[in-house]
């Protein structure tokens, strides 16, 4: 069975931490430093988006959250224990589902739990929860060809889950979706986190995603890579799409838009709907 996180309501104890990180790429007389000075703390069952302008490092930063990619300097933590590669405390889902053509949805789910040795028993109830929690009942004999994008990340979704992983790490998971797929995905992803408690970061190009997922979004500036500014979100859950169309939650989306592009906002419509220099 897939588990809840009891500790969930604990958000006062860091769970992933990272301090101080800093990563460049290149040769020694070219290098070019993509983040720099990182500190970030993230709680249990923390639902936190990182966005920011593309090359600000947002991916890089995700990348040396799973141990995919080694920093430089600074540390990363993850239950207290450094993080020197990838662990099973910590899953990704990135944006294309790379799924396996010739399994089907049912064996992808089970993929990963099949390369960590687990029961064969243990791996069949666990993946029957994940089909259930993503909606995927009636397609767990399909090939990923004959499902859609939406389903094909749901599935990669679900494989995620069945690791029972505390933290997931989601780079723009839905970025490459159509805007009804990505708004079901979106209220799909908000009722998981609710009843999993899972500690998610989720990178996104998308405001009004970010505020709507989030309990906290992180913005990152660029030239090198860092975090500018953290807007804690205190809009109740559960959450529910007629959210995005109140004052508070465009307020939030226009003042996070200036932050990534000051001095544009007299030039052009701001990306939550209200007339650029309205705000109060």
């Amino acid at each position: 069975m897939i588990q809840t996180s009891e500790s969930a309501a604990a958000v006062d104890v860091p769970l992933l931490s990272v301090r101080v990180l800093s990563k460049s790429f290149g040769t020694k007389d070219a290098r070019r430093t993509v983040l720099a000075g990182i500190n970030l703390d993230l709680a249990q069952g923390e639902f936190v988006t990182i966005i920011g302008p593309s090359g600000c490092g947002k991916s890089t930063l995700l990348s040396c959250l799973a141990g995919l990619v080694d920093v430089d300097e600074g540390t990363i933590t993850s239950g207290g224990e450094p993080v020197h590669g990838p662990g099973r405390d910590r899953v990704v889902v990135f944006q294309q589902a790379s799924l396996l053509p010739w399994r089907t949805v049912r064996r992808n789910i089970a993929y990963g739990a099949e390369l960590a040795g687990w029961d064969k028993n243990d791996i069949k109830s666990r993946v029957e929860d994940g089909i259930r929690l993503v909606g995927l009942s009636g397609h767990e004999e399909d090939y990923p060809s004959q499902i859609s994008g939406g389903m094909q990340q749901r599935t990669n979704l679900a494989r995620a889950l069945v690791m029972d992983a505390p933290i997931i790490l989601m780079d723009e998971p839905f970025g490459a979706l159509d805007a009804i797929t990505r708004r079901n995905l979106q209220d799909e992803l908000t009722s998981l986190h609710r009843t999993l408690g899972r500690t998610v970061v989720f990178i996104t190009h998308d405001i009004e995603e970010a505020v709507y997922l989030a309990d906290r979004v992180v913005v990152m500036g660029v030239h090198p890579g860092r975090i500018i500014h953290e807007e804690h979100i205190a809009f109740p859950r559960p959450r529910h799409r007629d959210l995005t169309n109140t004052i508070d939650f465009r307020r939030t989306v226009a003042r996070l838009d200036a932050l990534l592009h000051p001095g544009e906002q007299t030039n052009r419509p701001s990306q939550a709907g209200i007339p650029a220099g309205s705000q109060k």
